[in-house]
């Protein structure tokens, strides 16, 4: 950014180191969590047979998320952003390996959902706070944009593909934790190059 303002040339967003990694990192743990979350619901269910059991770990998503939003919040201000959303990456990553490594039962399920909602709000947290110091003032509408395009594309892949190919077609809660371990790393590791220039 210290080039492009010695020559006074704008370069487009994505062509902007600091925006690109931190909107990979972001698609790849949106996609990771989507996916993670609604496999927990539907092997609930599979587990149970109960859509009870579905609404209590729905809850275990939520509360969670309400109350450490507050604290992500806060973390966000006070910390290294990037250390944050790399650190919370790094907690949902070992939270799927460990998934994938039991064997899947109802006792996991809801520790599982709770620890993924409270990183996640972490992560999320510092994201949002990154934004405004990697982006000029006049380019934030077209990066919010970007950003909600991203969390839609996540969407369609965790809940609409990864999700159910890997419970519905293959059968493989482990694998598709697994993977979801290893986009979390992945992001986290975007999340490290994210910087100023």
């Amino acid at each position: 950014m210290v080039a492009e303002a010695a020559s006074g040339v704008t370069l487009p967003l994505m062509q902007q180191r600091p925006f690109r990694m931190l909107t990979y990192s972001k698609l790849l743990s949106r996609v990771a969590n989507n996916a993670a979350n609604f496999a927990l619901v539907l092997l609930v269910v599979d587990e149970t047979g109960r859509a009870f059991m579905s609404s209590l770990l729905v809850l275990t998503i939520v509360i969670p998320s309400t109350v450490a939003g507050l604290a992500a919040g806060v973390a966000a201000d006070r910390y290294p952003k990037r250390l944050l959303v790399f650190f919370g990456d790094l907690m949902r990553a070992a939270t799927c390996f460990l998934f994938a490594y039991l064997e899947p039962s109802l006792g996991w399920f809801f520790p599982t959902a709770f620890v993924l909602a409270s990183a996640t709000q972490m992560a999320t947290a510092a994201e949002a706070a990154i934004l405004p110091t990697i982006v000029r003032r006049e380019e934030l509408v077209p990066a919010n944009a970007i950003g909600h395009a991203v969390t839609g594309i996540a969407q369609v892949l965790g809940y609409g593909a990864l999700a159910p190919l890997a419970l519905r077609v293959l059968d493989q809660p482990r694998l598709l934790f697994a993977v979801c371990g290893g986009l979390f790393v992945l992001a986290g590791v975007y999340a490290l190059f994210i910087g100023r220039g």
